[in-house]
């Protein structure tokens, strides 16, 4: 089947703002390079260009990158080292879903290193929700 050209069109439209420094296109090219659209597919290419968006200090884009590396993504492979340290970094900047994130899945909690730390991390995503 192939790749369009509008496809095409659209990979190079955000590749163009993702090389200017757009934290968002960045993470978008990322995706796209992980899926084939619009470009041939490409893991290491992928991985940088995450890595890339995850860099600028947003914590939705640290969030989301930590959540591709905790669950997998279309040939990104689990890896639950960089996933931690994504989420945790996020969930220290007041990012909520990461903070549920590291509380929700055993194999992501080692940033939280004792038990001080885990029942701060309660205690912040609690008064965050309520």
């Amino acid at each position: 089947m192939g790749i369009s050209k509008d496809e095409v069109e659209a990979f190079k439209e955000t590749l163009a703002g993702a090389e200017n420094g757009d934290a968002d296109a960045e993470l978008i090219v990322g995706c796209c390079y992980a899926d084939g659209a619009g470009v041939g597919k490409n893991i290491p290419k992928a991985e940088e260009w995450l890595r890339r968006a995850a860099s600028h200090g947003s914590p939705k884009l640290r969030y989301m990158v930590g959540y591709i590396y905790a669950r997998g993504y279309k040939g990104i492979e689990k890896n639950w080292g960089l996933a931690a340290e994504y989420l945790a970094n996020a969930a220290s900047l007041g990012h909520v879903p990461a903070m549920c994130d590291l509380l929700e899945h055993d194999g992501i909690k080692a940033p939280l290193r004792d038990d001080q730390a885990v029942c701060e991390l309660y205690r912040k995503t609690y008064f965050v929700l309520h």
